[in-house]
């Protein structure tokens, strides 16, 4: 959640100009920093709770993509109605073909599992056939199989 920002830096509250009203109290800011702190240990302890999952959980099969907004495609004023729609699909567009290529990956995965063919090799060495010893590099014989007791 980006919070607005007067030009001293000091944020704002919503539906306040710059100049308007006072800034944020203390309260405010503390709940805001408490907000930006819950939200970024719900995401650093994620990747814990997702591999702590039972082994039958659906959570194994999320899929997750990450997507970065930089400072300078943000408007700085979200009053600009043109400037918050451009944003807005600027950003559902890009979102948009993030979805859409995981969705062709995911497809291609499933082609690729349905047409996979996987063959069964028989042991190397079984109990039936002989073993094959080696007294000159050149020479190889075949004896029978030494009984285990």
């Amino acid at each position: 959640r980006e919070i607005a920002a007067g030009p001293e830096g000091i944020p704002l509250k919503k539906g306040q100009t710059s100049g308007e009203q006072a800034p944020l109290t203390d309260d405010e800011l503390n709940k805001i920093a408490l907000d930006r702190k819950s939200t970024e240990l719900f995401w650093k302890h994620l990747d814990i709770v997702l591999k702590l999952a039972p082994p039958k959980s659906k959570l194994f099969n999320l899929a997750r993509l990450k997507l970065t907004v930089e400072n300078d495609k943000i408007p700085l004023d979200f009053e600009d109605l043109e400037k918050r729609l451009e944003f807005g699909r600027q950003l559902y567009e890009t979102t948009a073909c993030m979805l859409y290529d995981l969705l062709d990956s995911w497809r291609q995965y499933n082609n690729y599992k349905k047409h996979l063919k996987l063959l069964r090799l028989p042991n190397v060495r079984s109990s039936t056939s002989p073993i094959v010893e080696q007294k000159d590099p050149g020479a190889v014989t075949a004896t029978e199989p030494v009984p285990t007791a």
